[in-house]
């Protein structure tokens, strides 16, 4: 809704009043985005569930802790006796090679928070 309001020099002008509706769209578009980030992690765990490394000498991400450093991530691998392949785009994902069943447990027993198959990884930029 509009106020027809008057300058000092004679000009006409309209001010917008902030009406009830316009602030409840506001907070749905609040609700969307909290909605889509919570579909987009769901999402990647079902990936994960789904693509989850499997067999013996293939490659896998994994992903620590946000605090994690590089230093942390190298510490870990070598606890899980596995082999760096590459580093990720963040300090705390690396993708590794742990050459025999069992794996994927160790690197989450060394404190990954998940372990997913590269490829997967790679569709979510990671």
């Amino acid at each position: 809704m509009a106020s027809i309001y008057e300058y000092s020099d004679g000009r006409e002008g309209a001010a917008l009043e902030t009406s009830r509706s316009t602030r409840s769209g506001l907070l749905s578009l609040k609700g969307l985005i909290a909605s889509a980030t919570v579909s987009l992690f769901a999402g990647l765990a079902f990936a994960a569930a789904a693509a989850a490394p499997g067999s013996a000498g293939e490659p896998v991400m994994a992903i620590f802790p946000p605090s994690s450093t590089a230093a942390d991530v190298m510490i870990a691998l070598h606890e899980a006796e596995g082999e760096l392949v590459t580093l990720g785009r963040f300090d705390n994902v690396v993708v590794s090679n742990g050459g025999y069943d069992g794996y994927s447990e160790r690197l989450y027993e060394a404190g990954a928070i998940l372990v997913i198959d590269p490829a997967v990884a790679h569709q979510f930029g990671l």
